[in-house]
């Protein structure tokens, strides 16, 4: 059985290790609240300088493209999300959205693409083991 709620955390080493700087650090697919859409996806700046996403787009499982202007700070994070209007209502905060499309729930593969079209992250995350399969 699929849980409800699987929220995904990736480990932040990974990506230090990879020398990437702007990583997938969480995806919130299959929320537990029904009704509106509150899937999504957080990035996060490992690095030390400011990253300019003007471009910068999701794909495979989702598509979304970052609007000219955007960037993100050293150490912070940033959420994109499905639904922002639902997402901001639900959470306080905004978000960056819609996508197109639906993260699926057994799992899939999200690849993250600078405005160049050079990979800057990839997650091939499941509902399942080693996954976690809910929230703590």
């Amino acid at each position: 059985m699929v849980p409800f709620l699987a929220v995904v955390s990736i480990l932040f080493w990974i990506a230090v290790e990879s020398g990437a700087q702007v990583v997938i650090n969480e995806i919130h697919y299959q929320p537990a609240e029904r009704g509106p859409n509150l899937e999504f996806i957080e990035l996060i700046n490992a690095g030390t300088e400011i990253v300019d996403l003007s471009y910068w787009h999701f794909e495979d499982a989702v598509e979304f493209t970052f609007p000219p202007g955007t960037s993100i700070d050293p150490g912070a994070v940033l959420v994109v999300a499905a639904s922002p209007e639902a997402f901001r209502g639900h959470h306080g905060i905004a978000a960056f959205g819609p996508w197109s499309g639906k993260l699926k729930n057994e799992g899939e593969t999200i690849v993250l693409r600078d405005g160049g079209g050079r990979q800057q992250d990839e997650v091939d995350f499941k509902a399942g083991f080693p996954w976690p399969t809910a929230a703590t």
